[in-house]
């Protein structure tokens, strides 16, 4: 059961929020379904915890633990 809700989890953050975590930089490329008001969700890259919130057309990140 929980890696049936991991592998959901992955795939609406890589899908959905269209999060890249493959080059020097996070990428996010946001892509949310149209009944969809927000997508909130964190994330570790490269050491740093970051949290993400799309609502919209708008994209907020914060970083929560780690050095910037």
């Amino acid at each position: 059961m929980m890696q049936a809700l991991e592998l959901t989890r992955e795939a609406i953050v890589l899908g959905s929020a269209g999060l890249d975590v493959r080059g020097e930089m996070l990428g996010v490329d946001h892509r949310l379904p149209p009944r969809w008001r927000s997508l909130s969700f964190r994330t570790c890259w490269r050491g740093r915890s970051v949290a993400i919130h799309i609502a919209g057309k708008t994209l907020h990140g914060t970083l929560v633990e780690g050095e910037g």
